[in-house]
């Protein structure tokens, strides 16, 4: 909370933001020749976490 106030976050959610619109740079940067993704579709992304099913698969190597 301290370090939000002097960072200038407001809230855990500008936090979340800030570090989520760096992160989808810093991919467009890499694996986009830096240029902006092209907007998602509705529906097009899933809502929500993995499934149970698909993180023990993840953690143990299989796609």
């Amino acid at each position: 909370m301290a370090a939000g106030q002097i960072e200038g976050y407001a809230s855990i959610s500008e936090l979340i933001e800030a570090a989520t619109l760096k992160e989808v740079r810093r991919l467009q940067r890499r694996h986009n020749n830096g240029r902006p993704w092209d907007g998602a579709s509705p529906g097009s992304l899933r809502p929500g976490q993995r499934t149970r099913a698909e993180q023990t698969r993840e953690h143990q190597g299989e796609p």
